[in-house]
């Protein structure tokens, strides 16, 4: 599957999170020639879960 950075976002959005930061965070992973290889619908879920996963850490410490 081919997918930008930007689609990722837009998924990471739709699950409550920020898509500026989600963004920001996919691009300091992934290129923008890596936006146009095939990439395993594994490896976005992971890239996904593992972002959200980040985002939930972090809001975790900024409450305690």
């Amino acid at each position: 599957m081919i997918i930008t950075n930007v689609e990722i976002a837009k998924v990471i959005e739709k699950k409550g999170y920020d898509f500026q930061k989600a963004l920001d965070s996919i691009d300091a992973g992934r290129t923008p020639d890596q936006e146009t290889k095939e990439i395993s619908i594994e490896e976005i879920d992971d890239m996904i879960k593992n972002i959200c996963l980040a985002f939930e850490i972090e809001r975790e410490e900024i409450i305690h």
